[in-house]
Formats: C-alpha cells, sequence, structure tokens
C-alpha cells in the first residue's frame, strides 16, 4: 500500500444519499480506499432524490462534487445542434415509430449517454480539486469513462476504468440482416465500439466484476492490463432488527427482469399450499407488465406482498422478519454477477438461488456454501418444506458456511486488492 496524502477522484454517475444499485460499489470503494488513507473525492450527478429513494449512510470522509444533468452537455458542434433538436421534437411524438427513431438519431449523430449527461467541464473540476492521483471511472452509464479520459487528459492522473456491466459484445456486429435498419443498427454498434476502443486506449488499467465481462474486453481490444474486482457486501449496508415473524417470509428485493424465472418458484409454492407462507416482492416495479401478469396468475394460491421501489431502511425491515431470501438467475445471461446476490451474502440467512443455467450466482453459492440451488418446482417445494419445518418447530437450517470464502467477497477484501492494483500504477 502507497497511500499516504494520494488522491483518488471517483467518477459515478451515482452516489449515496441516492440509493440507486449503481452507488454501492463506488460508495463501498471510496469507504474502504479512505480507510487505507487515501484521500478520496467523488464526482457524481446531482440527482432529484426521492423519499422513498434515500441511503442515510456517512458520507463525512468525503469531497463530493455534484454535477448537474443537462440533455446535452456538451460543446455542441453545428450539426449535433440540429440532430438535438430533431431528436428532442421526435421523442415527444405521440407515434412510438417517432419516438424509436428518434433515439436511433441520438445513438447516430450524438455523444454518449446524449439524453443524460452531467455538465461535466475538466479544467473546472481540475482547478476545484486540486492535484489528482488516480481517477477511478465506473459505468455504465459509459460517458462516466469519457469524463475520465477528460479530466486525466488535464491532470495526468492514472485512470482506471471500472466496468460493472458490459459495455459492447463484439458478436454480431456486421451480421444483421442487409436492410436500411439493419445497416443503421451497424453503425451505432460499430461507433460504440470505435468508443470503446478510445477509452480502453486512454486508459491506465481495466477492472470488472465478472471473468465473462474481461474476456469480452480483451476480443474488443488487446489491452493487457486488467483485472478482476467482484462486487461486494458490506456488514453493515443493512440495519437489522431481531424479530420473530408470525408467518414464514420468503423474501425477493430489487427489479425483476423478464429473464428472471420467478415462475418456477411460483408454481412450487402453489404445490406447497401452506397460507403461513407469504412472499415478499419488495421493491420490483409492479407498473410492469411482465411482473403482474406473472404474479396476478398465482395469487389465489400463494399470499404474495408487491411493492414499487422502497428505501433501505424498509427494505431491512423486510430483511429482519425473513426465512428464506430468494435469487433468481438471468436465463442466457451468465457473466454479470448481481449486486443483490452479494448483499444477500451479509445477511447470514440462507438463500435459494432459482437457476436453471450454470452461471456465476451458482457458482458463488456452491463456493461459500450459503444456500440451495434449485433448477425445477419440485426441487424447490422439497427445499422450501424442509426449511419451514425447521422454522415451525423453531430451529434453523444447517449450513456449513465457507467463512474464508465468504470473507473473501466482502468489500474490504475486493478494496484491498484493488489497492495493490493502484499501488502498481
Amino acid at each position: 500500500m502507497n497511500s499516504k496524502k494520494k488522491h483518488i477522484v471517483i467518477i459515478a454517475q451515482k452516489f449515496p444519499p441516492h440509493s440507486n444499485v449503481g452507488g454501492r460499489r463506488p460508495y463501498f470503494f471510496s469507504k474502504y480506499l479512505s480507510e487505507l488513507g487515501y484521500k478520496v473525492s467523488v464526482i457524481t450527478g446531482n440527482y432529484p432524490i426521492k423519499k422513498n429513494m434515500t441511503w442515510v449512510t456517512d458520507l463525512s470522509f468525503l469531497k463530493i462534487i455534484k454535477l448537474d444533468f443537462t440533455a446535452l452537455a456538451t460543446k455542441k458542434k453545428g450539426n449535433q445542434i440540429f440532430f438535438y433538436f430533431l431528436y428532442e421534437f421526435l421523442k415527444h411524438s405521440r407515434y412510438s415509430i417517432l419516438n424509436r427513431i428518434s433515439w436511433k438519431i441520438g445513438e447516430f449523430f450524438l455523444p454518449l449517454d446524449f439524453n443524460d449527461r452531467l455538465d461535466f467541464n475538466e479544467y473546472d473540476l481540475a482547478n476545484k480539486i486540486g492535484k489528482i492521483d488516480y481517477i477511478i471511472a465506473t459505468g455504465g452509464p459509459w460517458s462516466m469513462f469519457e469524463y475520465g479520459v477528460r479530466l486525466k487528459s488535464v491532470t495526468n492522473a492514472k485512470l482506471i476504468l471500472d466496468y460493472r456491466d458490459p459495455w459492447n459484445d463484439i458478436i454480431g456486429v456486421g451480421l444483421n440482416e442487409l436492410t436500411y435498419y439493419g445497416l443503421f443498427n451497424n453503425y451505432i454498434k460499430r461507433r460504440k465500439l470505435k468508443e470503446e476502443k478510445y477509452v480502453l486506449l486512454n486508459s491506465d488499467f481495466v477492472i470488472s466484476v465478472s471473468k465473462e465481462i474481461i474476456n469480452n474486453i480483451l476480443k474488443i481490444s488487446n489491452f493487457k492490463k486488467i483485472g478482476l474486482i467482484e462486487n461486494g457486501y458490506d456488514l453493515n449496508e443493512f440495519k437489522l432488527k431481531k424479530t420473530n415473524s408470525l408467518n414464514y417470509e420468503i423474501l425477493y428485493f430489487g427489479i425483476l427482469r423478464k429473464e428472471q424465472s420467478i415462475e418456477l418458484l411460483l408454481k412450487a409454492l402453489k404445490i406447497i399450499n401452506n397460507p403461513k407462507i407469504i412472499l415478499n416482492l419488495i421493491g420490483v416495479n409492479i407498473s410492469q407488465k411482465h411482473v403482474l401478469n406473472k404474479i396476478n396468475a398465482y395469487r389465489k394460491f400463494i399470499k404474495i406482498k408487491c411493492t414499487n421501489y422502497v428505501n433501505k431502511n424498509i427494505v431491512s425491515n423486510y430483511i429482519s422478519s425473513a426465512s428464506l431470501l430468494v435469487h433468481f438467475s438471468y436465463g442466457n445471461i451468465k457473466g454479470i454477477p448481481s449486486s443483490k446476490l452479494y448483499q444477500y451474502l451479509s445477511l447470514n440467512k440462507p438463500i435459494l438461488l432459482v437457476s436453471n443455467t450454470n452461471n456465476i450466482m451458482e457458482k458463488i453459492i456452491r463456493e461459500t456454501n450459503t444456500g440451495e440451488i434449485c433448477k425445477t418446482p419440485e426441487k424447490i417445494a422439497d427445499y422450501i418444506l424442509n426449511s419451514y419445518s425447521k422454522w415451525e418447530n423453531n430451529q434453523t437450517l444447517e449450513r456449513k458456511v465457507n467463512k474464508e470464502k465468504l470473507a473473501f467477497y466482502s468489500f474490504k477484501n475486493q478494496v484491498d486488492l484493488l489497492d495493490k492494483i493502484i499501488s502498481d500504477l
């Protein structure tokens, strides 16, 4: 560690007190880098924060610079002004086809994240912040990487790009059908690949949350300075209380995606058909039809509670009373580890992973021995009934958790690995 008086600037679109999941990783990076002796500043977006989207946590150790959002905060060139107003005009049309065309115009002619850019001026920021030794830009959105390159250009700081998700998938570029629309999409894909290669070329190191994303980056570029820093957990993220629920509660919290196989769990609970078993789906965005349709089809067989987004204090209450945490794999999407699973690891409760594909989440559950992986409704039902029987008799499921592997996935341990990367730059 060579952290004494070294100054790190983290660029992240969202950051506490906004509770969006994209702010977890940069926040815990900043927390544990500060504990290692680094001076840490954060550049983030000045989002309006609703009451149900707050994360109350300690920010006293940080200097936070909040930048306003503008529709197109960049030095507009003549043609960009024209295409921006064309994009805005079509975006507000009542015809959905024109709305889709507006987005393609933005992708074709306007800068990265054209609809949601920070008012980022690297010269003003460099003067305001002072000496910068390292920059960590975390994305998506991918304009964060562009801002990192721009800030590096006026400070000579070392730049680390942090991939929380894959940016481009090189597979499929040039393979769309030879139609106007297909050729249009091909151009957009090639443009995005060019942008990604540019920021990689101008960075000093790349970190990512999974080997699959790293392999994809290696296909796009021959960039070799790249390493794995997992998503992690923090034992103090949720404030839990001791509580005794009158019911056996199964909890899932967070957005549900189309690819997630919640039907397998619903079928299992229908098989069990026990009124003392409650399924809590918290923050799942119940306005989405693909969520509501699946849930409503089983309501007469299962006690289900659904909510839209809620803040962490309310989530903590649901966690406190839960007997079982459930998660769902993302179908054929195998290379993206879920932040939620890492949060589950910190809670000392059994985890049921409903999965029908081999993926990174299965690997983590097996390594840590923190739960069960089930692929069919029958297996899920058997596991829940066994757990319910233990709960009914005031017993807990026997789990021989691999504490060494579990500790590896903590944010503290992952930031220790990041510190080694920073020290070697």
